[in-house]
């Protein structure tokens, strides 16, 4: 979207209701700088397994994220699709992905991927979240200026 997050208003579902700041459902509502809006949704005890589904609308269509790992087995009028247990069975190869395109960037002197600003701004973001999620209101996430350094990637 290259475009800057500029709030965001957590709600959740507690674990345990006797103990609020607990999560188990959490949907993070996002606001960009250009009036785009965002929704992430988390649910850490599914009791079904782990899966991760990104869907993007966009002014022109619509892009969906497919399970990487396990196929859909359509037989006898039914659909069926495994779905992991972990985490780490669905990022394994993405992960060591990241891992060789960082070490060829430093071998060759090139760039490639996400830089540290990028990890300063997401953490910008998610501190704001944690203020939403405590307090129950929207936040808005500081406008933090990117160094000049970044720009000229």
């Amino acid at each position: 979207m290259d475009e800057e997050i500029s709030s965001v208003y957590v709600q959740s579902v507690a674990s345990d209701v006797s103990k609020t700041n607990t999560c188990r459902l959490l949907v993070i509502h996002l606001t960009f700088r250009n009036g785009s809006l965002g929704l992430i949704e988390v649910n850490s005890d599914s009791g079904y397994g782990y899966e991760v589904n990104v869907e993007i609308t966009g002014e022109l269509g619509q892009i969906r994220t497919t399970t990487l790992s396990n196929p859909i087995v359509r037989r006898s009028g039914n659909r069926r699709q495994s779905i992991e247990t972990s985490w780490l069975a669905r990022f394994d190869a993405a992960y060591l992905s990241e891992m060789q395109s960082w070490s060829q960037a430093v071998a060759t002197g090139g760039f490639g991927g996400p830089t540290a600003w990028d990890g300063y701004v997401s953490l910008v973001v998610a501190n704001s979240c944690k203020r939403s999620f405590q307090t129950g209101q929207p936040e808005i996430v500081p406008i933090v200026n990117r160094p000049e350094f970044y720009s000229h990637q």
